[in-house]
C-alpha cells in the first residue's frame, strides 16, 4: 500500500500533471485539508465515505479519477482537520 502526504490534498494534482507522482502508485492520501472544488475542477469526482463503511480508518472521502488521468481509479482521503473535529464531537 502506498500513502501520499500533503498539506492541501489538491496539491497532488500538480504532482500528477508534472509526473513526479503517479496515480497508480497512490492508495491513500493523507492531508490536513482537502478542497473538493479543486478536484472537481480537474475532473475528479469527490464522494463522502460513511464512517461505518470506511476502508481506511479515518477516511472521510473517496476521489474517483476519470478518463482524463493516466488511470481510472479511486483514492481514499484522510483529511486530518475534519478527522480531528469529528473525533472531538463523536469520540
Amino acid at each position: 500500500m502506498s500513502v501520499e502526504f500533503k498539506y492541501e490534498g489538491a496539491d497532488i494534482l500538480e504532482d500528477l500533471e508534472e509526473k513526479t507522482k503517479y496515480l497508480e502508485q497512490i492508495d491513500l492520501l493523507v492531508c490536513w485539508t482537502c478542497e473538493d472544488q479543486q478536484f472537481e475542477a480537474a475532473g475528479v469526482s469527490v464522494h463522502s465515505v460513511e464512517r461505518d463503511v470506511e476502508l481506511f480508518n479515518g477516511a472521510g472521502k473517496r476521489l474517483e479519477f476519470g478518463a482524463s488521468f493516466s488511470s481510472q481509479r479511486s483514492v481514499y482521503v484522510i483529511e486530518l482537520k475534519s478527522l480531528v473535529k469529528r473525533l472531538e464531537t463523536e469520540g
